[in-house]
């Protein structure tokens, strides 16, 4: 079974190779700036959450601030009754990634995950579009 740091490292390493991942993104006097976060350090930038199932449209659903804040999350639901891991929920801003680049970086967290030997749980994509 994979560590929440194993996942968490992983996910940090994905960022770090997607520009995109790492941007913050604002509107000002009329023009739309982008501002790419250096790869290091990572203190500040989102972890793994761990959500209860019943929780995840509503997570999945919410809006990004993309001035404050990275257009990706990942989120780990679990089920009550065992609080087994289910499965991975990557959610990508469509202002980040198109349908295509989504499907790589989430083939690109697998490989990630996998480089720690360690059983690999589902991953669903989702694309936010606000």
């Amino acid at each position: 079974q994979l560590s929440f740091s194993e996942i968490t490292n992983a996910f940090h390493e994905l960022i770090c190779r997607h520009q995109n991942l790492r941007s913050l993104w604002y509107h000002e006097n009329g023009d739309n700036f982008t501002t790419v976060m250096p790869p290091y350090p990572i203190h500040s930038w989102p972890s793994l959450e761990v959500i209860p199932q019943e929780h995840v449209k509503s997570h999945v659903m919410r809006p990004f601030e993309l001035q404050n804040e990275f257009p990706v999350r990942l989120f780990l639901p679990t089920l009550e009754q065992d609080m087994e891991y289910q499965k991975l929920l990557l959610v990508c801003h469509h202002i980040a990634t198109d349908a295509i680049g989504t499907v790589a970086c989430a083939r690109d967290l697998s490989h990630l995950i996998q480089k720690s030997d360690a059983n690999l749980p589902d991953l669903e994509i989702f694309d936010h579009n606000m």
